[in-house]
């Protein structure tokens, strides 16, 4: 199954992004676009155009906005984030979530079944000064998890659904 949209069309507008990610203000958001800390590939210049974000780009944000809470620098998180945003394209190609559709809207359905088989990650840092993302393939081997400079546990793939489920709910006029 393809991802139920495409991940890389610009369609959200800067207020639709930060009705979806709760957490990211809007001069947050202005401040990463103006330093080029977010990439905008399809950033047209000039007075009055539209900024556009892609789904990919708002599981970008969220990760972003969420682990930049913690202490991680921007940069350091944007760097981070590409890894999740290519987990979003790996997993509705290789290992698709499953979408189920009620009378109002699509959704993917978050169970201790199903997030057993999510991918995690660690952020961890080795002197206090510069963070790292270390993630494993094997969902079960707990025991290269354990670490003693770990910052931050990260769901990755629940991360994922939850913003394609924001997606979904915007979409149906939710939120």
């Amino acid at each position: 199954m393809k991802a139920p949209f495409d991940l890389e069309e610009p369609r959200f507008t800067q207020a639709e992004v930060l009705r979806m990610l709760p957490l990211l203000k809007a001069k947050t958001l202005q401040n990463w676009v103006s330093r080029g800390i977010i990439e905008m590939d399809d950033r047209k210049k000039g007075k009055g155009t539209r900024l556009l974000y892609t789904p990919l780009g708002v599981v970008g944000l969220d990760f972003m906005s969420r682990v930049t809470l913690y202490g991680v620098p921007p940069k350091e998180a944007s760097d981070m984030a590409e890894y999740i945003m290519n987990r979003a394209v790996e997993r509705f190609e290789r290992e698709p979530f499953d979408i189920l559709e009620d009378a109002e809207s699509r959704f993917i359905p978050v169970t201790p079944e199903t997030i057993g088989n999510f991918r995690r990650a660690q952020i961890f840092t080795d002197d206090g000064s510069e963070y790292h993302l270390g993630y494993w393939n094997d969902v079960n081997d707990f025991s290269e998890r354990i670490r003693s400079d770990v910052v931050i546990s990260v769901e990755i793939d629940f991360c994922i659904a939850q913003v394609i489920n924001r997606i979904f709910l915007l979409e149906a006029g939710k939120i």
